[in-house]
C-alpha cells in the first residue's frame, strides 16, 4: 500500500466526512455520532498501520507534543477517582484518548510525508465549501432545514456557536491555499472557501468570533 492510500484512509474521512455526520436519533445531535464514526476510523487505521505500513512512520514518539498528549490523557485518567460523577469522568476520558489518537496518528502522516501537508490543505477547503454551502441554503431557507439544530445557521454541528467557530478555524487554511502557489482551480475554490466562511462568519453574528477575526486583520 502506497503511503498516499493511508492519507485518503485517514485525513479524507476525518476532515471531510466527520463535519457532516449527525443524527436527530441520539440526545445530542453530533455528540455520539461522531464519537463512534472517529472511533471505527481510528480502528481501520490502525489496522492498516500494522498490516501495511513501515514502522518508521509510526517515529513520532520523540517528539515532545506526544509526551504532552500522554501526560493530558494520564491526568485526565487520574481525575476520574476524585470526580463525583464517574460516568460523565469516563466519557471524558473516552474523548481525551479519542483526541490523543487522532492527533498522534495525524502528526505521524504529516511529520513524515511532506505531500500530507499539501492534501491537508485541499481536504480542509472541501470541507470548509461543503459546511459553508449548508449554513448559507439554511440561512436563505433553501435546504437542509430539516438538520436538528438551535439557531439558523447551524450546519451540521446543531449549535450556531460551534458551526460559526469551526469556519474560522478552517478559514486559514483556506488562505494558505489561496496564497501559496499551486494548481489553479484549487486556489479559485480556496478563494470561495474565504468568501463564504467570512460570509457565514459576518451572518452568525457571534461576537467572540467577530472580535477575533477583527483581531486577526488588524494584527
Amino acid at each position: 500500500m502506497k503511503y498516499s492510500a493511508f492519507q485518503f484512509i485517514f485525513l479524507f474521512p476525518i476532515v471531510c466526512i466527520l463535519p457532516f455526520i449527525y443524527s436527530d436519533k441520539t440526545v445530542d445531535v453530533t455528540l455520539i455520532p461522531q464519537f463512534f464514526f472517529v472511533s471505527v476510523v481510528l480502528l481501520i487505521t490502525i489496522v492498516f498501520l500494522i498490516l501495511f505500513q513501515n514502522k518508521k512512520h509510526l517515529l513520532f514518539y520523540n517528539n515532545f507534543l506526544f509526551y504532552s498528549l500522554v501526560i493530558y490523557l494520564l491526568v485526565s485518567c487520574a481525575s476520574f477517582f476524585a470526580a463525583i460523577n464517574k460516568t460523565e469522568s469516563v466519557f471524558e476520558i473516552i474523548k481525551t484518548g479519542l483526541f490523543t489518537c487522532i492527533v498522534f496518528i495525524g502528526c505521524c502522516v504529516l511529520y513524515n510525508d511532506r505531500q500530507s501537508k499539501a492534501t491537508l490543505v485541499q481536504l480542509f477547503i472541501i470541507s470548509s465549501l461543503g459546511l459553508s454551502i449548508v449554513g448559507i441554503c439554511q440561512y436563505f431557507n433553501i435546504a437542509f432545514i430539516d438538520i436538528p439544530g438551535n439557531l439558523i445557521p447551524h450546519g451540521t454541528l446543531g449549535n450556531r456557536n460551534v458551526y460559526v467557530s469551526a469556519l474560522f478555524l478552517l478559514l486559514p487554511f483556506s488562505i494558505h491555499g489561496f496564497l501559496y502557489p499551486g494548481n489553479l482551480w484549487w486556489k479559485i475554490s480556496a478563494l470561495v472557501s474565504v468568501l463564504l466562511c467570512l460570509f457565514i462568519i459576518c451572518i452568525g453574528g457571534m461576537r467572540a468570533t467577530l472580535l477575533a477575526l477583527i483581531v486577526v486583520i488588524l494584527f
